[in-house]
């Protein structure tokens, strides 16, 4: 019986492929298959870097997500410290008022002796005034004016008077006077003057930089004194010239530098004093 339509067609597709194959060269064969690996290569190489950009992926997530919790906490630590912030507002207004009743309170009262603590004895003392940390008396023997800090115990607790306040209080006015006295002598030398001799006019110049100096200065110790009696073991044996602290070692002398709180605020006013030093010595010169 002859082969079938279908058998013959399969033995002739099968015949085509043995064609085929035995057509192929062996250098195609190879150059196919090496190109197949690189790019099997590249592709590895791509889902690697695939995998490590998704890694960095989530960790970037997780940084912002930190840092969305970072903010938060932020924002809740800065409302809690702006509430505290008013309630020290408001306790500081409230002292404030309770002081000033309290001196208002003070003001008329009268003593038959009252003793100062340099002591000098008051009769029939009655105070008359309060301005500040001043009180004014009237007495046997007449008039007087007397700082809280040198009165006595009792009037000081009577008037809530605070020591490092009042000194906080002094060195700002005296600093206020120094820097009305440095802008004055800044706007005579400016100003347009009617031709006088010019020594007369150098010499008033100078005199009032000397006041301004003094001051600085004065303003100066005080500084380091109050430093000295808040940080004493970190300025023991600190090089110190109250005659003239701008010049002494804790400010000048890298070596004797020390690691202390408000260093900065000695160091601005000895800038301060050595400017109007230089000031003074133009001054002076011929």
């Amino acid at each position: 019986m002859p082969p079938g339509p279908k058998l013959w067609k399969a033995a002739g597709l099968a015949l085509v492929a043995m064609l085929v194959c035995g057509c192929v060269k062996k250098e195609d064969y190879e150059r196919v298959m090496k190109e197949k690996t690189e790019l099997q290569a590249q592709l590895d190489q791509r889902q690697l870097q695939i995998i490590q950009l998704q890694e960095q992926l989530v960790a970037t997530q997780l940084q912002l997500t930190q840092i969305v919790e970072l903010q938060t906490r932020l924002k809740d630590a800065l409302s809690r410290l702006e509430e505290r912030q008013k309630e020290i507002d408001d306790l500081k207004a409230r002292w404030e008022k309770f002081k000033g009743e309290r001196r208002q309170g003070m003001i008329g009262r009268e003593f038959p002796e009252l003793r100062l603590d340099d002591g000098r004895l008051l009769k029939k003392a009655k105070i008359t005034a309060m301005q500040g940390d001043e009180l004014s008396f009237i007495h046997d023997s007449g008039f007087m004016k007397v700082l809280l800090s040198k009165s006595n115990d009792d009037l000081r607790w009577q008037a809530c008077f605070d020591p490092s306040e009042a000194a906080a209080s002094e060195r700002a006015k005296m600093l206020a006077q120094a820097r009305t006295l440095d802008q004055r002598l800044s706007e005579k030398q400016r100003a347009d003057v009617p031709p006088r001799p010019a020594s007369t006019s150098r010499s008033q110049e100078a005199r009032l930089l000397e006041s301004v100096i003094r001051a600085q200065r004065q303003a100066l110790n005080e500084a380091y004194n109050r430093l000295r009696q808040q940080q004493p073991s970190a300025l023991r044996g600190a090089s110190w010239d109250g005659s003239r602290p701008e010049e002494s070692g804790l400010i000048n002398v890298f070596a004797e530098r020390r690691a202390i709180i408000g260093i900065s605020q000695l160091d601005s006013l000895a800038v301060a004093i050595k400017a109007n030093l230089r000031k003074l010595q133009e001054l002076r010169s011929p």
